[in-house]
């Protein structure tokens, strides 16, 4: 089984008290994101105790390999949604590369 790099969603939490949870819209390029692009639930993601940022695992959102543009937005506690801070032109490689063959260990 191969082993592909974890990647983790950072970003600065927002000042706004009534802030419930935040959300991820995800779209492949060239389409640009908005409110209408796939919407991804982030909840209350952990906070880093040395920088202060949210770090969110994106591996359980199941996104495909390819170039994503990306739009994160603070929820509140009755649905509102903040402008999106965007994340433009992000790769995804999700493919390990093939394996090396011919392995041995040799006794001197």
């Amino acid at each position: 089984m191969a082993k592909v790099r974890d990647l983790t969603l950072r970003f600065t939490p927002s000042g706004s008290p009534d802030v419930v949870g935040y959300a991820l819209y995800s779209v492949l390029v060239p389409d640009a994101v908005d409110y209408d692009s796939t919407r991804h639930d982030l909840g209350l993601p952990a906070v880093n105790p040395d920088t202060g940022e949210m770090e969110f695992a994106m591996a359980p959102l199941g996104l495909a390999e390819g170039d994503y543009n990306f739009g994160v937005v603070a929820v509140d506690d009755v649905g509102n949604e903040s402008p999106m801070d965007l994340i433009d032109n992000v790769p995804l490689d999700l493919t390990a590369p093939d394996a090396p063959s011919g392995s041995r260990i040799d006794r001197n």
